[in-house]
């Protein structure tokens, strides 16, 4: 952060998804359809790539498949 405007940089920042899956986005209740959630998700990824921002993708996997 800078100390001057109190501004974040790239270098202070990470994209965090967490619990990305198909499955989970799909049954998002809202008017916001799962392909529009893609999309955006989609968007941010790229927008924090060109930025050199980490991104951070975590999934939970049911007991079953986690071994």
């Amino acid at each position: 952060m800078t100390k001057d405007h109190g501004v974040w940089t790239a270098d202070d920042c990470a994209l965090v998804l967490i619990d990305y899956q198909k499955e989970m986005f799909e049954v998002i209740r809202s008017e916001t359809s799962a392909d529009l959630v893609e999309m955006h998700v989609r968007l941010l990824a790229k927008t924090a790539k060109a930025f050199d921002v980490p991104i951070v993708l975590t999934t939970v996997a049911p007991p079953s498949e986690a071994a």
